[in-house]
This record gives C-alpha cells, sequence and structure tokens, in this order.
C-alpha cells in the first residue's frame, strides 16, 4: 500500500497491490480544508527524510515525519497533509542537519514547499520567522507577490470528479472468456499466472469504410470477436466467417494488414503455453476476402507473445516479428523469437536475423521504431528477463 497526491489537489490517494489482483486506486474525495507540505532537503536528503514537520495554530497540533517507507512493502510520496482551521497557523520544519525553518501566516488550502536552504541554525541570533508579508511585491507583469526563496506555495484545487476518459464499455458489452487454468500446478513457484494475461486488443478498418473497427482477442474456448464501427460513435457486432470459429488456444497481439492494398487480414497469436505443443501454428490468419482461418505459420517452443511489422528489407512489403512470451513449463528461461518475411504473396522465415533472436528473453511487448535516424526500423523490445 501506497500513498500520493495522484490528482495533484493537495491530499494524498491511495495505491493499493493486491496479491494475485489487480492493483486498485482509490482517490481521495476529502473536501475539507487541508494543508500540504512538501520538503527541498540539501543533497543528497533532497527529500528531507527524517525531517519533522510540526503545524501550530490549527484545529490541534499536529505533528508527522517525512520517512523513507513506513507503509506495508511500500513507501509514500515524500508530501504530508495536514487538517487545516480557519485562523492562522503556523508551520516548524526540525531538518536532519540541525537547522530549523518556521513560516507564518499559513493559510488553508494551500501547498507550501519549503527549502532547507533558507533554513537557520536554532541557536543563532540571526534566526528569523518567514511570513507570507515578507515578499517582494515588485513582481514585474506577474500581478502576484514574489515569495520568498526559502519556500513556495499555490493554493489548491478542490476535488474533481471529472476524468481524462469516460467509460463507454456498454457500447460494446464485451466478456472476456478465458478456460480456467492451473498454472501453479505445473511450476508451484511462478511469481503470477501466465496463461489470464487478458485479451489482446487492437483497432483496424476491417471492412474497407475508413472507419476503424475494434478487435478483441479471446482465450481458449471462446471466439475472436469484431466490431464494425456504425460511423454514429457505436459498433456492431461481426460473427461471421472467419470468426465464426471457437479457437483451441489462447489468443495473444493481433494485427491488421492488406497484402498490396487487397481485403483485410488479421494476424492473431496463438499461444501454446497450456498445451506445451510445439505442432500448431504460432499464429493463425482470418482472411475477410475467402472468409477462412488459415494455420499456416509453423509452431515453435516458445508460447507466441507480442508481434510488430515494418518493412525491413525496403521491399515494398511487410515483414513480421513474433515474440516469444515463455516457454511451457520453463519460467524463467529465456524464449526464442522469430522473424517472417513477407514475400508479396505469403511469409518466409529469416533464418538469419532469427539466430540473433535465439534465448532473447521473455518478451512482453516490441515495436518498431527508427532510433537512429538512418531511415530504416530498429526493433525494441521489452522483456521480463533479458540479456
Amino acid at each position: 500500500m501506497a500513498f500520493a497526491d495522484l490528482d495533484n489537489d493537495g491530499d494524498l490517494d491511495v495505491v493499493i497491490n493486491n496479491l494475485n489482483g489487480v492493483a486498485g486506486i482509490y482517490r481521495n474525495e476529502t473536501a475539507a480544508p487541508r494543508l500540504a507540505v512538501r520538503l527541498k532537503g540539501r543533497p543528497p536528503n533532497t527529500r528531507g527524510i527524517g525531517a519533522k514537520i510540526k503545524i501550530l495554530g490549527g484545529p490541534v497540533t499536529q505533528a508527522q515525519e517525512i520517512i523513507c517507507g513506513g507503509r506495508y512493502l511500500s513507501s509514500d510520496e515524500p508530501m504530508r497533509v495536514f487538517a487545516a482551521g480557519e485562523g492562522d497557523m503556523r508551520i516548524e520544519v526540525a531538518w536532519r542537519s540541525g537547522t530549523r525553518s518556521v513560516v507564518t501566516g499559513v493559510r488553508e488550502n494551500r501547498i507550501y514547499e519549503i527549502d532547507e536552504g533558507g533554513a537557520m541554525e536554532v541557536q543563532s541570533s540571526k534566526f528569523k520567522v518567514q511570513s507570507p508579508e515578507a515578499v517582494d511585491e515588485t513582481a514585474a507583469g506577474t500581478g502576484r507577490a514574489r515569495l520568498p526563496t526559502s519556500w513556495l506555495t499555490r493554493t489548491l484545487t478542490p476535488p474533481n470528479a471529472s476524468t481524462l476518459f469516460e467509460d463507454v464499455s456498454d457500447l460494446i458489452k464485451h466478456t472476456h472468456h478465458d478456460e480456467p487454468f492451473d498454472d501453479f500446478a505445473l511450476q508451484p513457484l511462478l511469481p503470477k499466472r501466465l496463461s489470464q494475461s487478458g485479451p489482446g486488443v487492437s483497432w483496424f478498418d476491417v471492412d474497407g469504410d475508413g472507419w476503424e473497427d475494434l478487435i478483441v482477442g479471446s482465450g481458449r474456448g471462446g471466439r475472436l470477436a469484431v466490431y464494425l464501427n456504425d460511423r454514429h460513435g457505436g459498433f456492431t457486432p461481426y460473427d461471421g466467417a472467419p470468426v465464426s470459429q471457437t479457437v483451441t488456444r489462447d489468443q495473444t497481439a493481433i494485427l491488421g494488414w492488406r497484402n498490396n492494398g487487397g481485403p483485410a487480414v488479421l494476424l492473431v497469436g496463438s499461444s501454446n503455453y497450456e498445451d506445451g505443443l510445439t505442432n500448431g501454428g504460432a499464429l493463425r490468419q482470418y482472411d475477410f476476402a475467402t472468409k477462412t482461418l488459415l494455420d499456416d505459420f509453423p509452431g515453435q517452443d516458445s508460447s507466441t507473445g507480442p508481434l510488430a511489422m515494418a518493412d525491413i528489407d525496403g521491399d515494398g512489403n511487410l515483414d513480421l516479428f513474433v515474440g516469444g512470451r515463455s516457454v511451457p513449463r520453463r519460467y524463467p528461461e529465456p524464449a526464442s523469437s522469430l522473424i517472417f518475411r513477407g514475400t508479396g504473396t505469403g511469409w518466409a522465415i529469416d533464418t538469419e536475423n532469427t539466430k540473433r533472436l535465439a534465448q532473447v528473453g521473455l518478451v512482453s511487448g516490441a515495436v518498431f521504431s527508427d532510433l537512429d535516424g538512418d531511415g530504416d526500423p530498429d526493433l525494441i523490445l521489452a522483456c521480463d528477463w533479458a540479456r
């Protein structure tokens, strides 16, 4: 469990990692007056770890310490939040260095960042209390006072219930299908289930009307789901051939392409993680022109993970990377990945480049991008373990 101000409104939200489950994020909706304090310590203790913060003049005297860790198997954002009253308050900071900072005239619903560089020795007769009145009113053109260099403040915004995105899942009412499978019966020490990673998802214009359609993969026993864009912000399910067949393996990544601008073809990863067999293709092709489901890619020892396409040889045909996610029953041994050349009429294994990807690692993500600016696509892989 960890606390952090995720929405930048001056109060602490909660993040909880659940055992063998998805993480939970809980937003703090408190609207009561509050006061937040951040510290800027001298290097190397730039977060002011060990400093003690005291708030005087509020409803009650409050005190907290900046600590490293302190929650269960986690640590927090180095900010402390206090209840605030309506009267003038004072912040006192006792730094680990023995110095002390005091800010008076503190108001509610503000966040204060206090710099140790402006702190004074407690014994010093030169110690001065800083207040909001000790500002330079000549901040030309800003309409705001310039604050002392040893502390800064800004007004906290009230909690905002709006979000960046709106949940419109009801437009498709999709339910992911995944047959039960006990990973731990095969490898009791696995850190997580590898058989239930959720569906692969892709956007691709399947029907050629110029609008992106939604494709969602399935687990073993389900079917590939295609939702055609109705051009009005909604979707129409498509359940005809070739997507009407039940899949016998979990589907992973999904790529859509058109060979020489022709009809749509979907390349869908097919994982052998559960059955552990090397026969059966590593990918399946959904051909919407012939309404057929093709299984003409060779199998491999590694279970299929991410897919990526690019014209790596400059011949005008897209080539294909097939990532090895894991080796069934042998996690965390490194998995091998494959490269296929597009021939214009099909696919051929790229023996030379595939050799370079032998035991490259447990690939969880792949993308082609021109990293060095030489005009050709480079391959970037994200792996659990890699060399």
